[in-house]
């Protein structure tokens, strides 16, 4: 079993054959191996919705896409539940 810290602070326990299985999970999200999230994100009371594009990495390209976090994710308990929730950033 190994442990993966990602950039959400969340801990994901990975088993498989050796650390490139858990690498390649961790990153491309197949093979055939099991994972989880062992410890979620902490709250952040802090984030806001530009930290929220960055961790998501929304370039100006998908600005439809960011107008839209902005209007739906207008404040800090809704984004942290859209996280909490949806990313595998």
């Amino acid at each position: 079993m190994f442990i993966i810290t990602d950039s959400l602070n969340r801990k994901w326990s990975i088993i498989g054959i050796n650390v490139s299985d858990a690498i390649q999970v961790f990153e491309q999200g197949n093979g055939n191996v099991w994972t989880h999230i062992i410890e979620p994100e902490p709250f952040n009371s802090y984030l806001t919705i530009n930290d929220l594009i960055n961790i998501l990495n929304l370039g100006p390209d998908v600005r439809d896409i960011r107008n839209t976090l902005q209007i739906m994710l207008n404040n800090v308990e809704r984004r942290n539940a859209f996280l909490k929730s949806n990313c595998k950033c």
